[in-house]
Formats: C-alpha cells, sequence, structure tokens
C-alpha cells in the first residue's frame, strides 16, 4: 500500500507538469523512476539480508526516498 501512495505522489507533479512536452516524454520518466524505485527497493533487502543495515531501514528505505522527493515535487508544483 505505501508503494501505491509514493506512486501517486510521484505521479501527480510529473503528470500535471507535462504543458507541451509529448507523452513519450511522460511515459519515458515514469519508467524511469519506476526502475529506480525497485532498483532502490531491492538494494535496500539485499543489503537489509546481509546486515549492512537495519531489516526496518532496508525495507523502507526506498519508500521513504522517494516519498520525500514526491512531496518535494508537489511543494514545487504551483
Amino acid at each position: 500500500p505505501w508503494a501505491c501512495l509514493v506512486a501517486c505522489l510521484m505521479a501527480i507533479p510529473l503528470g500535471g507538469g507535462t504543458g507541451r512536452r509529448s507523452a513519450l516524454v511522460g511515459v519515458t520518466v515514469a519508467l524511469t523512476m519506476f526502475v529506480l524505485y525497485f532498483l532502490v527497493y531491492y538494494t535496500g533487502l539485499t543489503l537489509g539480508k546481509q546486515g549492512v543495515l537495519d531489516p526496518v531501514l532496508a525495507v523502507w528505505l526506498a519508500n521513504g526516498i522517494f516519498m520525500l522527493m514526491g512531496l518535494v515535487m508537489m511543494w514545487r508544483v504551483r
């Protein structure tokens, strides 16, 4: 459920600020964010399993990073 909330926080500013850009740019940005989210998520899981990070922090790492990014993007959209 948190991943859906984070995705919405990222999608609203990205979708609202398209302006004259083509739809292909929006799709490209969305796919890039999707890949980056899961890259950070699985990196956190790996670091948590290896004991490098606290397991709770490792699981919430991607959600925290992308939620902050989404909140900043929402704040900047006017």
